[in-house]
């Protein structure tokens, strides 16, 4: 099973611009998920870095990433109660 982004915000309480799972590319409850978080130039946690700045400025924040894991297994919990027990 496959979760839109419109899928999600059924599940997750989380808007604009702490909504860290953009898609769930695989749902198998009980057993694993695949999710991912299209990450570009304007995220806003990016603001700070300047015009000009290497590539090694904008290094996604691991605090972020932790977040973004954390919504998933969210989804995958939620899911996972959702469907019936095998």
């Amino acid at each position: 099973m496959s979760l839109s982004f419109s899928d999600i915000r059924k599940i997750l309480p989380h808007r604009f611009p702490v909504a860290l799972v953009d898609r769930v590319l695989e749902l198998v409850p009980n057993e694993s998920l695949r999710a991912i978080k299209c990450v570009t130039a304007n995220e806003p946690c990016f603001a700070t870095v300047g015009e000009g700045a290497s590539d090694e400025a904008c290094v996604y924040p691991q605090s972020l990433m932790i977040e973004s894991f954390l919504q998933a297994a969210g989804i995958f919990l939620i899911a996972s109660m959702d469907a019936p027990q095998t």
